[in-house]
Order: C-alpha cells, then sequence, then structure tokens
C-alpha cells in the first residue's frame, strides 16, 4: 500500500459544493489536493440527512446550542453547529398505537429506535406513546429519506449544467423537472404562469392583462438588445419599471415574487438587477418540460459535493472525513494541520466554518422550517415552489418561500413529503412560519376531533337515508351515473380542502456567514476563504463563484476542465484506429461486392 503523502499544493477544508468544485477543478489540473472535513458527511451546510440523522442532527443543534449559552469551548475549530440556533420542533399527536408491536432483532432497527427514544427524551417534555408510534413508523424507512439543510435547484440552461457536461460528470447524478410554481392569492396557492401556453390557458387572467404579460415577457427576452427601452429606469427599483407596462397589482406581484431567481423576491431589486434575474428565470423554460428548473434526486447538496469529490479522488485527490481539526496555523511558508495526522500544504481553501476568528464576519439570519408530510400542497404535485408574497399571511414581512419534494425526488418513501420553507429573519418572521403551517397544515387532534362530529353527523344521516329509500328506490336506477359523477367531484373537493398532515415540524434560525474582510493570522496570499451559500432557489451563483476563484487562483489556465494531453493523445489514437477498422471494412465490403459480381 502506497504511503499517504503528507504535503499537497492545496488543502481544502469542508466538502461543500463550492469546495468540492474547487477541489475537483484544481485535481484535474495537476495539482495534489487533500480534502478534509471535520462532519462524517458530504456536503456542509448544503448536506442532506436520513431519517435518523436528522433527528440526531436536531439534538446535536440543541446541545451546541446549550453549550453556547453556557460559554462551554472546545479544541475542535469546526464550527458547523454555530450556523443553527432556536430550534422548535413539534410532533402530530394523537398517532395511532399499534395494538401488538412486533419483536425486533434487526440491529440497526433496534439502533434507530433507540435514537427515536432518545430524541423523544431530549426535545419534548414526556415520551408519549403517539409520538414514539409516529417516530418508529417513519424511521422504519430511515434510508428513504434524504432530508437536505439548503434544498437546491438548476436551471436547465446555466452555468452549473454547462460545468457538469464539461467535467463529464453526467453520470453521477440523477435530475427530475420541476412541474410547478405557484404564489399565494386570496387564501389559495395560483400557478405562476411563465410560458405562452400558462398565461393563454389561466383561468384567473383577464385577456387584456394576458396580452400585457406576454409583451412584457417577450421583451424580457430580448432586453439586451433594447437597451433604450429601460435605460432612464436602469438604476430605479425594478417595481417602477414593470409599472409601465400596467399590469395589475398581482401580476406584479408574480414577476417580483416567483418568476426570478433571487434569496428574497426583486422588490428591493434595480431595474438592471430584475431583468437579469428574470431572463435568467425565462431562458430556461422549455428545455426539460414547462419548468425552467431541474432537482437534483437522493436530497441535491450532499450529491453534487460527492460528485465532484469523486472527479477530484479519480485524479488523485486525497478525503479523510470525521476529522477533529485539531490547530491550523501558518508558518515557514507553509500551512500545518494537525488533526489525526499532520499534513501541511501551500495554499488553504476553507469553508467559512473553519475560519478560527469567527469576529469578522457578515451575518445574515433566515428562518428556516423542515416538515414531513402525508401528502402534497396541491392534488397529485410532487416537485413544486409554493411563494407567499409579503403581506399575504398574517401580515408577513418578507417573502416565505415553500419547496416540497417527494417520491419523484426520491427523497422520501411514498405517500410522504418534504416541505422546506424559508425566509429572512425579523423579530416576527418566526411566527409568520408558524402561522404558516397552522394555515396550511392539519394538527392530528383537530382531524380526531372533526372525525368524531362527522361520524355522529354520518350516523343521522344514515338513519334519514333508511327513511327515504323506500321512495327513491324506483328513480335509483336511473340517477346512477350522475350519482357517480357528483361523488366523484365531491371527493375530488374534499380531499384538495383537506389539508396535509404535518408528521414533524422543525423550525430553527440558520445564519449566512460572509467575511467582511481577511482579517486573520494566516497568509492571506495563499488563503482563501469560501462564504455560506444563500438559501435562494438555483445553483447558479455557488458555480460562478467557485469558478471565479479558480480563475483568480490560476489566471493562466484558460480552459478549466480541457482533457490532460495523456487523455487528448489517446482519444485521438482510438479515433485513428476506430477510422482505419471503418476503411478496412468498407475495402472488404468492396472487395466482397467485386467478387459476386465477375
Amino acid at each position: 500500500m502506497e504511503e499517504l503523502k503528507t504535503h499537497y499544493d492545496y488543502i481544502i477544508l469542508g466538502t461543500g459544493i463550492q469546495e468540492s468544485i474547487l477541489a475537483s477543478a484544481l485535481a484535474r489540473n495537476n495539482k495534489t489536493v487533500l480534502h478534509i472535513d471535520g462532519n462524517q458527511f458530504y456536503g456542509g451546510n448544503e448536506c442532506s440527512f436520513n431519517f435518523s440523522e436528522f433527528l440526531e442532527w436536531i439534538m446535536n443543534v440543541q446541545k451546541n446550542d446549550n453549550k453556547a449559552k453556557q460559554s462551554t469551548t472546545t479544541n475542535d475549530i469546526n464550527k458547523f453547529y454555530d450556523s443553527y440556533h432556536d430550534i422548535d420542533i413539534k410532533i402530530l399527536s394523537g398517532y395511532d398505537i399499534p395494538d401488538n408491536e412486533p419483536e425486533i432483532t434487526n440491529r440497526f432497527a433496534l439502533q434507530n429506535n433507540k435514537i427515536a427514544e432518545e430524541f423523544l427524551k431530549q426535545t419534548q417534555t414526556s415520551v408519549e406513546k403517539d409520538k414514539l408510534a409516529l417516530l418508529k413508523d417513519l424511521i422504519k424507512d430511515n434510508r428513504q429519506f434524504y432530508i437536505s439543510l439548503l434544498p437546491k435547484m438548476a436551471y436547465s440552461r446555466g452555468p452549473f449544467i454547462d460545468l457538469l457536461i464539461k467535467a463529464d460528470l453526467g453520470n453521477y447524478l440523477e435530475f427530475r423537472s420541476m412541474e410547478k410554481t405557484y404564489i399565494y392569492n386570496n387564501d389559495v396557492f395560483e400557478n405562476v404562469p411563465c410560458t405562452k401556453e400558462d398565461v393563454f390557458n389561466s383561468k384567473q387572467i383577464k385577456v387584456i392583462e394576458k396580452r400585457k404579460l406576454m409583451k412584457f415577457l417577450t421583451f424580457v427576452m430580448n432586453y439586451r438588445l433594447e437597451k433604450e427601452s429601460y435605460e432612464e429606469y436602469k438604476d430605479k427599483p425594478y417595481s417602477e419599471y414593470i409599472k409601465t407596462y400596467k399590469l395589475n397589482p398581482e401580476l406584479q406581484q408574480v414577476i417580483l415574487q416567483a418568476i426570478n431567481d433571487s434569496e428574497e423576491g426583486l422588490e428591493d431589486a434595480t431595474t438592471e438587477e430584475g431583468l437579469a434575474s428574470t431572463y435568467r428565470y425565462l431562458k430556461s423554460l422549455g428545455k426539460w418540460g414547462n419548468s425552467p428548473l431541474i432537482c437534483p434526486l437522493y436530497g441535491g447538496g450532499s450529491e453534487i459535493s460527492q460528485a465532484f469529490c469523486r472527479s477530484c479522488a479519480v485524479y488523485g485527490g486525497v478525503y479523510m472525513l470525521d476529522q477533529k481539526i485539531n490547530s491550523l496555523e501558518f508558518k515557514n511558508n507553509q500551512y500545518h494541520l494537525d488533526c489525526e495526522l499532520k499534513f501541511t500544504g501551500d495554499h488553504l481553501i476553507s469553508s467559512i466554518d473553519y475560519l478560527q476568528d469567527q469576529s469578522n464576519i457578515e451575518i445574515t439570519d433566515y428562518h428556516k422550517a423542515i416538515i414531513i408530510t402525508d401528502k402534497p400542497l396541491k392534488k397529485n404535485i410532487d416537485i413544486s415552489i409554493y411563494i407567499i408574497p409579503p403581506n399575504t399571511i398574517n401580515n408577513n414581512k418578507n417573502r416565505i418561500m415553500l419547496i416540497q419534494q417527494g417520491y419523484q425526488a426520491n427523497c422520501c418513501p411514498k405517500s410522504k413529503y418534504i416541505i422546506y420553507i424559508c425566509t429572512k429573519a425579523t423579530d416576527t418572521s418566526k411566527e409568520e412560519i408558524k402561522n404558516v403551517i397552522q394555515q396550511l397544515f392539519e394538527d392530528k387532534n383537530d382531524i380526531s376531533e372533526k372525525n368524531k362530529l362527522d361520524e355522529m353527523e354520518g350516523e343521522n344521516n344514515e338513519n334519514i337515508k333508511k327513511d327515504e329509500e323506500a321512495n327513491d328506490n324506483n328513480n335509483k336506477n336511473d340517477d346512477d351515473d350522475d350519482d357517480d359523477d357528483e361523488e366523484e367531484e365531491e371527493e375530488e373537493e374534499e380531499e384538495e380542502a383537506s389539508k396535509p398532515k404535518a408528521y414533524i415540524s422543525v423550525i430553527f434560525k440558520q445564519s449566512i456567514r460572509k467575511q467582511k474582510s481577511l482579517e486573520t493570522k494566516l497568509d492571506k496570499t495563499t488563503l482563501t476563504i469560501i462564504d455560506d451559500m444563500l438559501p435562494g432557489i438555483s445553483m447558479e451563483t455557488p458555480v460562478e463563484n467557485a469558478l471565479s476563484i479558480f480563475r483568480q487562483l490560476h489566471p493562466e489556465i484558460e480552459e478549466i476542465y480541457s482533457k490532460p494531453q495523456e487523455e487528448e493523445e489517446e482519444k485521438e489514437e482510438k479515433q485513428e484506429e476506430g477510422q482505419k477498422e471503418q476503411e478496412e471494412q468498407i475495402t472488404n465490403e468492396n472487395e466482397a461486392v467485386e467478387e459476386q459480381t465477375q
């Protein structure tokens, strides 16, 4: 076995998406790379968990929060859990408790059930049997869950897809087209019209408004060629420019809140920023279905990170996870890293998680929620986005975005869905998320009470029906078809009206960290700090950031993912051999034909 090197061109701390892209690019360009993560998993703050890991993450966040309150210190410089605070867990009560629970002998199932019990002891005031039964039921499908801390999608046309093609990583990842985007209006979620078909099929938009909207969307697709038409509004608010198209307030909200790729909507964007964001959204329409976005399967973040890490490993990168980093210092023009083993490196690329001095960073807080439900927000719709504009549910201050993923996204078992909620943190944002959960999801206790009332009402109706049955018997056969149609319509309406049950909802605050300036004892010329990714929908910005960093590190490399010389030569040789074989085959066929004709 080859002895592990101790010196590398680059030491990279953290396996987030940006760090992993850089690791792959550097290894492909003949740089030696040591890639280390203090966690047991890939992805950093973009990671995804199975269900038992998700419960453990919640418990670890709570423990870390308690340590911070008690000012407890640790030798490990990894600050991964410091990003998450103020976690609030609610588990559905009133869940059916099985009469006879089968004996469990599988050690993994026993271990998972133990985690469920430990979770209830730590997060709830008491271990209630119905809640334990619910968690045990969910944990049975443990490995079918991929719960993401930062769910992301990708535009079907954009830097991310271009990068996957250039890096030849298409075989490592799977995607599915997002189905729909909805916006909350008049107490319901309405489909966001962004294609010509959507606009003209919409029942909510009047004909004259459809023409105005299509005129605007058509302009955006060509806006870069018509700069004169918006020149005077270039640095003014986008919302002002949209008004020049005389769209109604509802359609203005659709453009500002839904037809874009921003983290918080475009109300504060300039016209130039807004047009660019709307254009990026629209240009991806129609490539794979009517949605501009594609969803990475199996949780997204961890899968994307691992794809680039595999690429790095193929080209000689060395990987070490679950490493407690004891010390990191710069001396004698090298970085000295002390973890399980000791290493040195010429350059250091580090996630902000490992920045030892966290005092010189800028923090933007977001309130988030992760909810596991029994059915989707919209019937028969799986991968989808739901936008709640400001001032629509109990006067929410900022836009609230929901991302729904289910079995089609390969992130949970059949008949289960994961809903992610995110809004910029304010003094009321946590309550706003609670209001959204209360409005959109059902509590089991409420259902139980409702069922009792329905049963009583059903008994009364049954008695009335028995009295009327004799009178209606003669006409029943003639009306069967009509009754069936009415019953089907009623069932559909009831199913649409009934809310999904929130099996477990977890609300927390996440701090997105960005360095103000590079004030550090380490060498600035050979140090790169990677800021946290923003919680926007698309993957485009982090990809552009990673590629920009690479170009700063190595401006002499024009094509980041060009094939190494040996591969190119090998490819050329194979092509030449294939051409010769083809020529020989044609020659042989011609000779055979000549022999037959003679």
